[in-house]
């Protein structure tokens, strides 16, 4: 005793037919055209980000003087947010 698979008859002609099409690739490749660069030359581009690079230095410069640094405040959390937000320290607050 056999079993008839569910197919209908155009998928079983198409898988038939896969055989006798030897010319049709349905893996083809439309080729690409080479993409031309918008800048001149390397040159140019260097030009550029060493210009750039300048004025951020300078920048850089002008904002912190010779001798300043930047100042950072660092604050402290106060002790009685640590355990709500790291979770340690809720059933007992004791140091051996």
């Amino acid at each position: 005793m056999g079993y008839i698979a569910p197919v209908n008859q155009l998928q079983y002609q198409q898988y038939a037919e896969r055989v006798t099409m030897k010319d049709y690739d349905p893996y083809y490749l439309t080729p690409v055209q080479r993409v031309n660069p918008l800048r001149r030359s390397d040159r140019d581009f260097e030009e550029e980000l060493e210009q750039e690079m300048d004025k951020r230095e300078k920048k850089r410069e002008t904002e912190f003087k010779s001798g300043d640094a930047p100042i950072f405040h660092i604050q402290t959390i106060p002790p009685h947010l640590i355990p709500k937000v790291t979770g340690k320290g809720q059933n007992f607050n004791a140091s051996i």
